[in-house]
């Protein structure tokens, strides 16, 4: 009978009692895949021509992927913005040339909301999408972009992921409904403020 052979993990040296199954965990570059068993035992070893083919297409488009997500918001940047972070023009010369650009791509949506200086303001939403034949189809998020009309206030951006997306329109539907409690009660007491 043979002795059990010594395999090293991480930490000890242990005899092997079972059959290692490998499971790929991770990959470095395309030479590389590290592997793991449910006993703890790790490994790194070479990738095969085929493992590193398949990892230098999936990288591929990986990488074509990400950049499809973000074509249209970095068209809105390239187009409007100065920088990451300054906006080339603000207020409503700003809104009227969203809205031209909203136009021939019709993926952005704008929605019209009352600013603190009760002027027309707009929020602009940017999806983070894509949906082709080649690269499939995904959605990171959107981004929203408030408008101020009034000059002197610069944009101001946030993302909403998709669990942010359905908590607002949670909470916007929970407005909506205590509103259309409060008007239907206006009504009956004959108060026609709305």
């Amino acid at each position: 009978m043979k002795p059990a052979k010594k395999t090293k993990t991480r930490d000890h040296v242990v005899a092997s009692k079972h059959a290692h199954q490998w499971k790929r965990g991770g990959t470095r570059g395309d030479k590389f895949i590290e592997e793991s068993c449910k006993c703890g035992e790790h490994r790194e070893r070479e990738a095969t021509k085929a493992e590193a083919k398949k990892l230098r297409s999936d990288w591929k488009l990986t990488n074509a992927r990400a950049k499809a997500l973000h074509v249209l918001a970095h068209s809105v940047d390239k187009r409007f913005k100065k920088d990451q972070h300054e906006w080339k023009e603000k207020g409503w010369d700003l809104i009227e040339k969203l809205e031209k650009f909203a136009v021939k791509h019709p993926q952005i949506r704008m929605a019209r909301v009352d600013d603190a200086s009760f002027t027309n303001s707009e929020l602009v939403f940017i999806p983070h999408t894509y949906d082709s034949p080649k690269l499939g189809c995904a959605y990171m998020g959107t981004t929203v972009v408030f408008v101020a009309q009034c000059a002197g206030d610069p944009p101001v951006e946030f993302f909403l992921y998709p669990s942010h997306l359905r908590n607002l329109i949670e909470m916007l539907q929970s407005i909506e409904k205590e509103q259309n409690r409060v008007n239907a009660k206006a009504r009956k007491q004959g108060n026609r403020f709305l």
